[in-house]
């Protein structure tokens, strides 16, 4: 008889029930949960990490803004059309915020629904899922439930509205079927309902290695960023604490003190009350100042600039978004352009399924609501020439805001002109036509505030 190796492996069968009733509940599977202090080091909110932060937070917020919103293609029918016109809205609301919170945590969840007559997109931080909120199929790896744990501001109709807010735990299990609610804290119930439209959470994953999680923007440098943040402030605290002295050489320091006194405040001659003074009893008579040793907060300027070279170079983000003056000649601007330029395409991409299934949901809801032929919308980023005026104005409004702040940094006109080019897919050839053609879009939309300043850095 031949001997099989995996002979271990054949059992009988014995269990009956279907796969669907088998979802796995694996700790970590799908990617490790992002942290909830994460959006508190973007905002300056921790005070570990707020003195050295900020200039990071600030290339992401460039990021996000340069990834952009999807487009919506043109409707085929007034209905259609109507309808498109309000799903972009909401995706001009909703999607910066999915960009942004995508980047810092490193996946973000977005639930559309219809709730009190309005379709909506609702956001779930990363951390609100947590290690074992991901309910999978032990094979297909499918997810086929979601649980999200948060805490909420519970208010009724019977609520003092002058009164301290009440807090309830609300755990939700989110699946095609069905939600299940249970509520604990303030508020105690129990419900479940029909998921109506058998949408799920869906996640977005910046930087993921396959999972359903992605890595935050800032991994691999919290620790450069808590080191800068104790450097700078310890030099901070030497610079602040440190008064220049006075330094005086007398026998006689009360007939100094008298002579050199301001009187009836009109005096030009030194305060000595107003300033840290020292006598030495000598004889002779001199004054001088002592002020802080030029090599007291030296090393902690080089040791800031080292950290911050290494910020740049160790970082997930592209150098043309650092925020830093740029360096080297033409060419490697015209690198630094390519490589941001297949940064952004690269989040496009890894987004798209996530955008595929939001646009659709949010679609098949309002088919639903509104009474039109629901049909699979397909979209992408980079089909501004076929866009409405009103979709292109706020395009170009937030990228060209986002283009801005890196020309600022010294970054090459025209090199960022063939960025935003690339990114937005537009016809114009120079500087010049863009020019125009922002003229043009203000004069379409003079009652939008948010093109005032369209073009100021081009």
């Amino acid at each position: 008889m031949k001997f099989n190796p995996l002979f271990w492996m054949k059992k009988p069968v014995t269990e009956t029930k279907s796969r669907t009733q088998e979802i796995a509940r694996v700790e970590n599977f799908g990617g490790a949960p992002a942290e909830k202090e994460l959006v508190n080091i973007y905002a300056g909110e921790n005070h570990d990490y707020d003195l050295s932060a900020g200039s990071y937070s600030k290339n992401i917020t460039i990021i996000a803004m340069l990834i952009g919103t999807p487009i919506l293609p043109a409707g085929d029918t007034p209905e259609r059309e109507a309808a498109y016109k309000r799903l972009q809205r909401i995706l001009f609301d909703e999607h910066p915020i999915i960009n942004k919170l995508a980047l810092i945590n490193g996946t973000h969840w977005v639930f559309p629904q219809r709730i009190y007559g309005k379709t909506i997109i609702e956001h779930i931080r990363d951390s609100d899922i947590g290690k074992t909120g991901i309910r999978q199929d032990p094979v297909s790896k499918d997810i086929k439930a979601v649980v999200v744990e948060q805490q909420v501001v519970w208010m009724d109709e019977n609520a003092d509205v002058f009164g301290s807010p009440e807090y309830a735990d609300r755990l939700r299990h989110i699946s095609e079927k069905a939600i299940k609610e249970k509520w604990t804290g303030n508020v105690t119930k129990e419900q479940v309902y029909v998921n109506p439209f058998g949408i799920m959470p869906i996640p977005y994953a910046f930087n993921s290695l396959g999972d359903y999680r992605g890595i935050s923007a800032y991994a691999g440098i919290l620790r450069m960023l808590g080191d800068a943040h104790s450097i700078r402030a310890n030099r901070d605290k030497i610079l602040s604490k440190y008064r220049p002295q006075a330094v005086i050489n007398t026998d006689d320091p009360d007939t100094w003190i008298f002579k050199n006194k301001k009187a009836n405040g009109e005096s030009g001659r030194l305060d000595v009350f107003g300033t840290d003074v020292k006598f030495n009893a000598t004889g002779g008579e001199s004054f001088s100042f002592v002020s802080l040793p030029s090599g007291a907060v030296s090393d902690h300027n080089l040791a800031l600039e080292d950290i911050n070279k290494e910020l740049i170079t160790s970082s997930m983000l592209p150098e043309i978004f650092s925020g830093k003056m740029m360096v080297g000649n033409y060419a490697s601007s015209e690198f630094q352009q390519i490589q941001g330029l297949e940064f952004i395409r690269d989040i496009r991409r890894q987004f798209e399924k996530a955008d595929h299934r939001l646009i659709n949901s949010l679609a098949q809801i309002d088919s639903y609501v509104n009474g039109w032929k629901y049909e699979p919308l397909e979209v992408n980023y980079d089909n501004l020439n076929f866009a409405s005026d009103v979709t292109k104005a706020q395009i170009l409004s937030t990228a060209i805001q986002a283009m801005g702040a890196v020309v600022q940094n010294g970054f090459p006109q025209d090199v960022s002109f063939k960025l935003l080019k690339e990114l937005l897919g537009f016809d114009y050839e120079n500087v010049k036509e863009l020019k125009l053609a922002i003229e043009e879009t203000k004069a379409s939309q003079p009652a939008d505030p948010s093109l005032a300043n369209l073009g100021e850095f081009f």
